[in-house]
């Protein structure tokens, strides 16, 4: 017979279930859960201030680029410089280049090789067609 709680006896108990051996599973059970919750409330709070880093870092780059309008008038404006001779001819005696645009020069699309063409639809969108 085994004995539960203050020494009451039952009967098809086996020894090994005391209210001891119950207890002491008891406090077991007790800190895995506590260490499950400290676990879990120690990862929400990480994620929470990663979360906030990563949102005041986006901030502080988005605040420093420029509008989209801003960026459209720059395009639009911008052209490189060609200095030709006195009859307009295309013998090009200097151009100049924006260090920061790059060179710019307006064509027509039929000035364009289809190749070029092709491979851009190709690697943007090859479903375009």
């Amino acid at each position: 017979m085994a004995t539960i709680g203050k020494g009451v006896a039952r009967r098809g108990w086996p020894a090994r279930h005391t209210s001891r051996s119950i207890q002491k599973r008891g406090c077991v059970l007790q800190a895995l859960i506590l260490a499950s919750l400290v676990g879990l409330l120690s990862a929400l709070l990480l994620g929470l201030v990663g979360g906030a880093a990563a949102a005041i870092g986006y901030l502080s780059i988005a605040n420093q680029l420029p509008s989209p309008d801003e960026l459209q008038a720059r395009a639009a404006s911008f052209q490189s410089t060609f200095i030709t001779d006195r009859n307009g001819e295309l013998l090009l005696l200097y151009e100049q280049i924006d260090p920061h645009g790059g060179r710019r020069v307006k064509v027509s699309l039929a000035q364009v090789s289809p190749w070029l063409i092709k491979a851009m639809v190709a690697t943007e969108d090859r479903d375009f067609y």
